[in-house]
């Protein structure tokens, strides 16, 4: 497991997880300005952009491990995969019903667990 938790429960803990947010966030502005680069037409800079996105990514990663913050373990690891395969499937499924009611031009609510989802044309509350 080499670095996993060695952080955890450390003064350096809280320290680990502002890196964590940091380079999460870093990531996340590189890949838009990706993807804004990507609509302009400049392949060259999409490219690099990406790349220091993939950077930024890897370093949270390597944070993250350094705190444990996800399962060392192969239980908990598939439990894990599990849920986030769940999560994903139901957030295609709402956003389906999200499209499929604005394509239809159907303004409206609707509830999705504890989430409201406005459709097109409806004011907010």
């Amino acid at each position: 497991m080499g670095v996993y938790g060695k952080t955890k429960g450390t003064e350096l803990e809280s320290f680990v997880n502002m890196a964590v947010s940091a380079e999460s966030m870093g990531g996340m502005m590189y890949y838009a300005l990706s993807d804004i680069a990507e609509r302009f037409g400049l392949k060259d800079v999409v490219e690099q952009l990406t790349g220091l996105g993939n950077q930024e990514m890897r370093h949270a990663v390597y944070y993250a491990t350094l705190n444990g913050k996800y399962p060392g373990d192969t239980e908990s690891f598939w439990k894990v995969i599990h849920g986030i395969g769940k999560a994903v499937f139901m957030g295609g499924r709402a956003c389906e019903r999200v499209r499929g009611n604005a394509r239809r031009g159907r303004a409206g609510r609707r509830r999705i667990g504890s989430t409201e989802i406005r459709f097109a044309g409806t004011p907010p509350r």
